[in-house]
Formats: C-alpha cells, structure tokens, sequence
C-alpha cells in the first residue's frame, strides 16, 4: 500500500503523483523525482490561483507564499529541497544535494501533510499513515502527544529529518517511585505470599453482577496497560534495510487470569532514542471477549528507565482471542518488511538458459513456522548472479508474509536480499501465477491475471522482445487496426540499454488533429497527449503489459528554423518523437516513411501513392498553433502544419522496462 493513500479521498491529482513518485523510485530516480516535483506545483498551484497567471516559477513561487506567511519555514525549507533534488534529476546532473530519494520522498510527505491537515483542515488521524516517519510528521505538525493508544507503531522520523522528542513522563513511570496501576515483577520471588497478592490485584479484572456486557469491557479496556514481561532493546538492532529493532531476550509472565501467547516477538520501527542497550517493562493493553480478560496486542508499548513509552507492534501468525478474522488478515497484511532469515546461492544451480539461480533459505525461528521453503529459485542476470556467488556468503533475506483467506496459507509477493555492507542488493515481486507455483496457494487477485495459458504466452512474448536486437519488429498491446478488430500493435526497437528498451509503432496506427482547438498548443497541454496517456494506454495494453511500460521524462525541443515556445517538461508512459529523436534513431529517410493502417485510413489518414503519410511530431512549428511532422517520403517539415489538421498519422513511441520484464516472467 502507498505511504500516500490517504490523499486518495483528499486530492486524488496529488495522489496519483505522489504515488507515482513512490512507485518509480526503485526503477527510474529521474522520473520518481520530476513527479515529486509536479506533487509540489500542483499543491501549490490549488494554494496560489494566480500562480500560473502571474508567471511564478516554482522557486519564486515558494518564496512569495512563505513572504504572505502561508508557508511555515520548515515547509518552505523542505520545499526547495524537493525542487533543487528534482531539477537535477531532470537535467542529469551527476553532482547533486546531500539528500537521498528517501529523505525527499519524506520532505514531500511532511510538506502534503502540512497541506492536509493544516492549511486545508482536512479530517485525519494516526491511522491515516502507515510509515511511523509520516506518523510522526503529523504529530509534529498536529501537536498530539508521540503515542497514540488506537495505534502500535512507533512515530518516528528519519534522522536528517527530525529528531525524537520524549514524551511526557506517565503515571504508571518504572522507577523509584513506581505506582502500583502496573503490577511490580521480581523474577526471583515466586513465594506463596506474592501469588496471593497477585491474585488479590487482577481480582479487578472479574465482571461485576451489576455490569452489563458492553460497561464491563469499557471498564476493562480503560484500565492502565499491565506489565507483561521485559526485554532489551538497541540501537544496535536496527537493521539497516528495514529500520526496524526487534526487541530481544524476552521474558514474558503469566498472569493467571490472562493467558499469553507465548509465541510472540515484538518489534519499533523509527528513529531510535537510545546509543547503547537498554532493559524495558513491555506492557499491553486490556480487552474483553468471550467474557474473558485478555491482551489487546494492538496496544503494546515498551517502558525504558525514564518511563517514556515506544509502541510496539507484534509478530505473531496466531489469531488473538480478541481479533475478528478481518482484523487479523489486516494486521498479518500491514505487517513492516522484516528480516526472515539467511539466503546463499549455489552457483552448480545457475542456468544460462533462463538466467535462474537457487538460494537455500535458513529463515529466523519466529518465521520458521510459516516459511517453510528450503530453497527458492529467484531470476537474476548473469553478472548479479556471478558477484552473488563471488562473495561466498550468506546473504541477509527481507520480506514479510502475506495471509492468503482462500487456502489459509502464507506467502511472500515480494522479497529483498541484501549482503550486510549493502553493497549488493536484489529485489523482485512475485506476481499471482508465480505465487501460486511456489508457494501453493492463489491469493485474492489471482484471477485478475486471466488464463494461465494467456500469461506464459505474454511471458514468452517477452524472452523474444528480451532477444531481438535493434531494427527487429515485437508485438505488444492491442489496437483495431483493420477494420475495427483489435491485432497486435508492432513495434520496431529502436535502442537497447542495460535497463530499458525504445521502441516506435511499426505503422501510423491512427489519425488524428494534434489539438482540437484553436489557438496556442504544446506537446504538454495537447489532446493527443492527454488521448495517448489515457485512453490509448488503457485500452491497447493489459495490466501486465501495463506494469513495464516505464514513465519516462520528456523535454520540450523547439524548432531550429523558427523561434517558437516549446512547453514544459513532461513525464508520459506514451509519447510522440522530437526532430532530433527522429533524426538520431532513424537516420535514414526510407526507415521514416510510414505506412497506414486500414484503421488510420477510416479516420481520414491522406496518403499519396504509396500508402505512406505524413505523422506528427512534437515540435511546434512555424508558429505557436502548427505543430512540425514527418512527410511522406520521410523528411522533417519544420514548417509544419496546422495542430488541428485531422489527416496526419499518429506514430506512438515509449520505452520499456528491462528489470520489469525480468522480474514477471517466470
């Protein structure tokens, strides 16, 4: 789930960038970037109406709202933050900011939720978030206390973002001066005499005969969290991937009317307060169900010496007493990425005929129950593989388990492994099909995939398009192109690098005007972008198809004959060349010339003898309202043509992802 999901319902244009942002961080920096960017002039083009009249840029902009004083200092900080890191993503800059994607990505949720909840006073609680770095964003910008009792995730913030601020002493403090809310434990007493005042003290917890059912359980869960047992908790813990400490050497107690699970780990994910290892008391909240007292693991907070509180959440695959079977596919489900284990390869298993090696598993005790594969058979390229065996190690394995309602099965839709330096790292997502071979159990979107059969042909579509070479044509997506019955869309590769591919439709597939209106046009406000982007994209590719197709940055080129405003830089999955791009990867003449389809010739496509037309580019013209083209016999018309012309071709270009390809198909 995006960190960003509760724009959703709040802004769903924020949303959709931000999430865009979220997703591409991994695949292309560039483009996750220039989307935090657009996140940002869009936040503060709803702030300011007159932005874009009055000709701000975003950087004068930024500073104009903070002179009005509509952006706090930290905000507008922030802010130039994401703007300087995102333009020199754009521009390729190889020397850039101290900050990493992950603090920018975290500015930018600091600088949303600022926008959410204080300038727009929008309704929003602790459990809105599910990163404990946005959590404590909001409780910074909300003033809220660091706990929240509905929530067991620590608040914290990365530290070259914000630092840890201890909350307020509580009443039940393990010190000195001990209230008795939280029974004191002496591992060495277990006399008689304790016994009876233990008993004497959870005589609290029985039901009243004058309670009704609903006052009983109130009383119940507004008692003071009870001591549970304790554990040591460091910052030496942490581990360096998923930021999350688990607490160690547990000791948990039984109190006689309150049964504990005993298989259990608790773990805080956050910034960390402490240099050196500390003990704790680790207490948990009350609930009632089936008129029994039990823990409400949902409410599990660790006490240091000072009596500050750090919520825990609990790693457990039993179902508590007090959970409903929707409460705890959603706890198992939201679980924080965990380490499960060790992994080493066994280079005798690598096979040059599909790229696959096998890594033996030794997972963690507290996993071991439910992951229970020896051995897992993961797709990796050859030089990754060669330096993963090269090493000789074992490798530190990152996931966590997913619940499966249909077969009450558990499974991993993703994994990370990682050498403990983090020098080498490799990440895949399993897809439904893949999850169904390996670990035997289908999860709730396995049927969104289609047959089986439909899969391993898209699968094997691809090894082809992954093994063709420049100039060879490939099929993906579909389109009427003869007489409205949708046919594969061939494309020509045009270029082929380590992690993408670049290719342009075979054929002028349609025909269309550029823009639908009179007047100025750019490649960035024109119909036939917004038409490529949206219907186009949704209506030729499938989901998988869809998932390789890369989001890729796209500069304005203006017209080397005519002086002429080029537009803004764009971020599109579809896109139309530029002169030079049309220059650079088709540099002969006859490789330009394009031949219509019956589908281009039903929507007005003219041709001359040769069943060759004229297609669009996005360079303007000789003025702000024509748009350049290439001609018939393959030429570049700067001059152009008139953006609402109807009868040129429309040759769609886009780039996709190696590592995409890669990690889907089987």
């Amino acid at each position: 789930m995006s960190r960003f999901e509760f724009l959703q319902v709040v802004n769903s244009e924020l949303y959709s960038l931000c999430q865009s942002a979220e997703e591409n961080v991994l695949y292309d920096l560039d483009v996750a970037m220039f989307k935090a960017r657009q996140s940002l002039e869009v936040m503060l083009r709803y702030i300011d109406e007159q932005m874009v009249a009055s000709h701000r840029n975003l950087n004068a902009e930024i500073n104009y709202l903070y002179s009005t004083g509509i952006l706090p200092h930290q905000v507008k900080s922030y802010a130039h933050d994401v703007r300087k890191y995102a333009n020199d993503c754009v521009h390729h800059r190889k020397v850039r900011s101290d900050d990493s994607s992950g603090s920018i990505l975290d500015k930018l949720m600091y600088i949303i939720i600022w926008y959410v909840v204080i300038y727009k006073k929008e309704e929003c609680s602790l459990e809105d978030f599910s990163s404990s770095v946005d959590r404590r964003f909001f409780c910074d910008l909300t003033g809220q206390v660091y706990i929240d009792e509905d929530d067991c995730d620590i608040s914290g913030a990365s530290e070259d973002i914000a630092t840890y601020e201890p909350v307020e002493k509580t009443d039940y403090q393990f010190n000195d001066e001990v209230i008795a809310d939280i029974p004191d434990y002496n591992e060495e007493a277990c006399n008689k005499e304790e016994m009876l005042e233990e008993k004497e003290q959870f005589e609290e917890y029985s039901k009243d005969i004058f309670e009704t059912d609903e006052e009983y359980r109130e009383r119940i869960r507004a008692i003071q969290p009870v001591y549970i047992g304790s554990g040591v908790l460091s910052r030496k813990n942490i581990d360096k991937y998923t930021d999350v400490a688990l607490v160690d050497n547990i000791n948990l107690i039984n109190h006689s009317p309150i049964a504990v699970i005993e298989n259990i780990r608790f773990f805080c994910s956050g910034s960390m307060i402490y240099d050196n290892v500390i003990e704790g008391k680790i207490a948990a909240s009350l609930d009632v169900y089936d008129e029994h007292v039990c823990y409400d693991y949902s409410k599990v907070f660790f006490y240091d010496y000072m009596g500050n509180a750090i919520p825990l959440q609990v790693v457990s695959w039993e179902r508590f007493p007090n959970e409903s079977q929707d409460d705890y596919v959603n706890r198992l489900n939201k679980l924080s990425i965990l380490p499960m284990g060790f992994c080493k390869p066994d280079k005798m298993t690598y096979s040059m005929l599909d790229g696959t090696i096998n890594f033996y598993i030794s997972p963690h005790d507290y996993v071991r129950d439910i992951f229970t594969l020896d051995e897992l058979t993961l797709q990796i390229n050859r030089d990754m593989a060669k330096e993963f065996c090269h090493k000789g190690e074992e490798y530190n394995l990152y996931s966590v388990p997913k619940y499966a309602k249909k077969e009450n099965k558990f499974y991993l839709d993703s994994i990370r492994i990682q050498s403990d330096d983090e020098s080498l790292a490799y990440s895949c997502n399993f897809d439904p099909i893949q999850i169904k071979a390996i670990f035997g159990c289908e999860t709730e979107d396995f049927y969104t995939y289609g047959d089986k059969r439909e899969a391993e042909s898209q699968y094997k579509n691809w090894e082809k398009i992954l093994k063709s070479k420049v100039g060879d044509f490939v099929e993906l997506g579909k389109y009427p192109l003869c007489k409205g019955k949708s046919e594969a869309i061939q494309w020509e590769i045009l270029l082929i690098e380590e992690r993408k591919i670049l290719l342009v439709s075979r054929f002028a597939i349609d025909a269309s005007p550029f823009h639908n209106k009179e007047g100025a046009v750019t490649w960035h406000s024109s119909n036939i972008r917004e038409y490529l982007n949206g219907k186009f994209y949704n209506t030729a590719f499938n989901d998988r198809e869809k998932k390789i197709i890369k989001e890729s940055i796209i500069l304005p080129e203006g017209n080397i004959s005519y002086d002429v405003d080029a537009g803004d830089v764009t971020c599109d999955r579809i896109f139309l060349f530029c002169a030079s791009e049309v220059k650079r990867f088709m540099p002969l003449q006859d490789n330009r010339k394009k031949i219509v389809t019956s589908y281009a010739l039903e929507k007005g496509a003219y041709t001359n003898g040769n069943d060759t037309c004229r297609w669009w580019l996005r360079n303007p013209g000789h003025s702000n309202d024509t748009i350049a083209e290439v001609d018939y016999n393959g030429q570049v018309h700067y001059y152009g043509m008139s953006s609402e012309y109807g009868r040129c071709g429309v040759c769609p270009a886009m780039w996709i992802s190696v590592p995409m390809m890669k990690e889907f198909r089987q």
